[in-house]
């Protein structure tokens, strides 16, 4: 006999390995649950409890998950404010041959995507369309290539807010640091402190409450001698402080990053140097610099 439960939290976790193509607990329903988080499970397995009333889902490690399938529990889902999907286990078809559907979640506040080892996480985002002012982490693990016109395209319109809900934030702040051939970008609506700024660089929404979180962060690897030209495509016309990092990699051009931010008033850059008979091990420097002018920091280079 089918019954329902007063639950409002659930952490749910298989055994490694274990994957399930039928419902547990097929009669039970979970009709006040605000709050899931599934580790080691399948679409299939968790289905009845991914209801309409979900508020926060947090996904990682699902096996056998279609895009069309995902989307499909995810857009009833009306009221859902965070979604974390982390190193989800596509199926092949999903990454050969996806069809462009469209959902919209219009109360999501946090966004954060781990992708790895396939462009299914490139596809998700291309197809939810959700507010302009939400904070959004997407992390790839996959090289992206210059070549690849729809990673880019959609990288570029979540910075622009293209095809999302309301007005993109104005950005005030910026984090951008390359090692080797790997980018991590992150930019705030709000001005931030150069200290700030260095201490969480390396954080993202996963692990930040939504008051401190970035609006935008980016982690993926592509060729270095494109990081620049995609450094290009960033909305950095109103960013007033900036932290840039550098190390083993010789691609970031800091005059041009400069006057794309006319308004810059506090800028960090570390980066190593190479010196003589130790270029093989360079050290690393740091400089910091302020504007006492009207014109901004690209007024010093």
């Amino acid at each position: 006999q089918a019954g329902h439960t007063v639950i409002q939290s659930l952490t749910w976790t298989f055994p490694a390995g274990y994957t399930p193509n039928h419902p547990v607990l097929p009669n039970l329903t979970f009709p006040n649950l605000n709050y899931l988080k599934c580790l080691w499970a399948t679409l299939r397995a968790i289905q009845l409890m991914l209801h309409p009333g979900l508020r926060h889902l947090e996904l990682y490690k699902l096996h056998h998950v279609s895009i069309t399938d995902l989307l499909s529990a995810l857009e009833p889902m009306q009221n859902l404010e965070i979604l974390k999907l982390n190193k989800l286990s596509y199926t092949r078809s999903t990454t050969m041959n996806v069809q462009h559907r469209v959902i919209t979640l219009p109360h999501l506040q946090q966004i954060s995507v781990d992708n790895d080892g396939n462009d299914a996480g490139i596809h998700f985002l291309r197809s939810l369309i959700y507010p302009a002012s939400a904070s959004v982490t997407f992390q790839s693990h996959n090289c992206l290539e210059p070549s690849d016109g729809l990673a880019f395209a959609v990288l570029t319109s979540r910075l622009n807010g293209s095809d999302l809900l309301g007005a993109p934030p104005v950005l005030r702040s910026v984090v951008i640091s390359v090692t080797w051939d790997i980018v991590w970008l992150s930019l705030w609506a709000d001005a931030q402190r150069l200290d700030y700024l260095e201490h969480h660089r390396f954080d993202s929404i996963r692990n930040m409450d939504v008051t401190d979180s970035p609006h935008l962060t980016f982690t993926f690897s592509t060729r270095r001698d494109w990081i620049s030209s995609f450094l290009q495509r960033l909305p950095l016309s109103n960013i007033r402080t900036a932290y840039v990092a550098e190390t083993y990699s010789c691609c970031l051009r800091l005059q041009h990053i400069a006057t794309m931010m006319p308004h810059l008033e506090e800028l960090s850059v570390k980066y190593h140097l190479y010196e003589g008979n130790n270029a093989d091990k360079p050290r690393m420097a740091e400089t910091i610099i302020h504007s006492n002018d009207d014109d901004g920091l690209s007024a010093c280079f």
